[in-house]
């Protein structure tokens, strides 16, 4: 699989913030943005986009969490290197290939369908790329058109200085994104099916098992005819 790392040196950035880069993967098949290189007390290290939860540490901190991340050792070992590279580069595209030559972009989708009162958010789904990289939050919506995939975002000040929420990661090219879309809406109708016909197998079993309403009633008289027979004796 082919990546490209490319970064943009920031002099006056945020606490360690010393740059901004682009993961892209293959020809532009999906993009990263937003990943930050940073200034540790003895090397540089790379962050990837997260978002705040509603937990906090035991110092009271808010606890982040990534929207994609590497995950396995050996990805993030690579992708580190090719952060730091362009940041030592400097506005020159790192380029990697990671495992075999020409594999092409290969990735798979999982999906977790629920039902929120009030809500078009109809459920949950995240890409794996390469078995090596993940992107998870990407959002199934159910709006007035039908249903519509919806990728991670943030809210970002554009150059006319206005607030907008701007994805995040997403794919690069009309052709992925009509055909990782597609994907995701396929396996959350898969999905969501499986589990109306798991839920309806349950309440018939229910129903099966349950006592007719005239053996229930012949039950009670048995009930009751033993508990005066203990009482006579």
């Amino acid at each position: 699989m082919k990546f490209e790392a490319k970064v943009t040196r920031i002099e006056s950035g945020e606490g360690n913030l010393v740059g901004l880069g682009n993961l892209i993967f293959g020809e532009k098949e999906f993009v990263v943005t937003g990943v930050a290189i940073c200034k540790g007390e003895k090397d540089l290290y790379v962050s990837f986009p997260a978002y705040p939860t509603k937990k906090t540490d035991e110092s009271g901190k808010t606890i982040y969490k990534d929207f994609c991340h590497p995950i396995t050792k050996e990805f993030r070992e690579a992708l580190n290197d090719a952060f730091i590279e362009a940041y030592i580069i400097n506005d020159t595209p790192a380029v990697y290939e990671n495992g075999e030559k020409n594999a092409g972009f290969n990735f798979k989708v999982s999906v977790t369908p629920f039902t929120k009162e009030g809500s078009s958010l109809v459920g949950i789904g995240k890409v794996t790329i390469d078995d090596s990289f993940v992107i998870n939050n990407i959002s199934i919506m159910d709006g007035e058109k039908g249903l519509f995939v919806k990728m991670p975002n943030k809210l970002r000040v554009d150059e006319a200085g206005e607030n907008k929420y701007k994805d995040i990661c997403f794919p690069g090219t009309a052709e992925s994104r009509e055909l990782i879309f597609a994907e995701i809406l396929k396996e959350y109708e898969k999905v969501k099916n499986k589990k109306e016909e798991i839920e309806s197998e349950k309440k018939f079993h229910k129903v099966e098992s349950a006592p007719l309403p005239v053996q229930a009633e012949k039950e009670k008289e048995v009930a009751a005819d033993t508990k005066k027979k203990s009482k006579s004796r």
